[in-house]
């Protein structure tokens, strides 16, 4: 195993066509409706979207993770874990805990040009406003509902909890939403 101050842990998965990729234990925060996980997922991916999309089992594994609890009252509590499993359904939003810069990505197969649209976001108590991105030719509103891909990038995003006191606005370049968990969207 090689460690690398930036990437975290990696080591060489022999993959199809037998070139060698490498394995990375990328750190991330996994937001439920009752937790928040900090941890490391072990993946081959150098974005988070990119393994949320590509998971192929009903519960995400993170490691070396921390696990923050809110009770009725406001009270966190927290617990140090070796491994934790979150079910990929229950994620309403995830952060990168880690900026990795992925470079210009028009040369890739799947690559279609998006532009972006400021949003405001709501799922229960949580608000988030950002910049999504929408193909040019589409309506902002009917390119958020028509995407396949079960989780939308906000970048520059800030999230908050306008009827919640105990829980701090916080800002992130990227938050990864679940669209199944959004229950309003619209332009701003």
């Amino acid at each position: 195993m090689l460690k690398s101050q930036k990437s975290g842990l990696m080591k060489r998965v022999k993959a199809k066509g037998g070139k060698p990729r490498m394995e990375r234990a990328l750190r991330a925060e996994v937001h439920t409706e009752e937790y928040t996980v900090l941890g490391a997922i072990r993946t081959r991916h150098e974005r988070l979207k990119d393994v949320l999309e590509n998971w192929f089992h009903p519960f995400l594994p993170l490691e070396e993770a921390v696990v923050l609890h809110r009770d009725p009252s406001g009270k966190a509590t927290r617990e140090e874990v070796r491994s934790v499993m979150v079910r990929l359904e229950e994620i309403v939003i995830a952060l990168p805990y880690e900026d990795i810069p992925t470079g210009d990505r028009s040369h890739h197969p799947k690559f279609v040009p998006k532009y972006p649209v400021l949003a405001l976001i709501q799922m229960g108590q949580m608000e988030i406003e950002g910049k999504i991105f929408i193909r040019q030719e589409e309506e902002a509103e009917f390119g958020i509902i028509s995407s396949p891909e079960p989780f939308i990038a906000v970048t520059e995003a800030k999230v908050s909890y306008p009827h919640d006191e105990h829980i701090p606005p916080f800002t992130s370049q990227v938050v990864l939403v679940n669209r199944d968990r959004i229950q309003l969207i619209r332009r701003i």
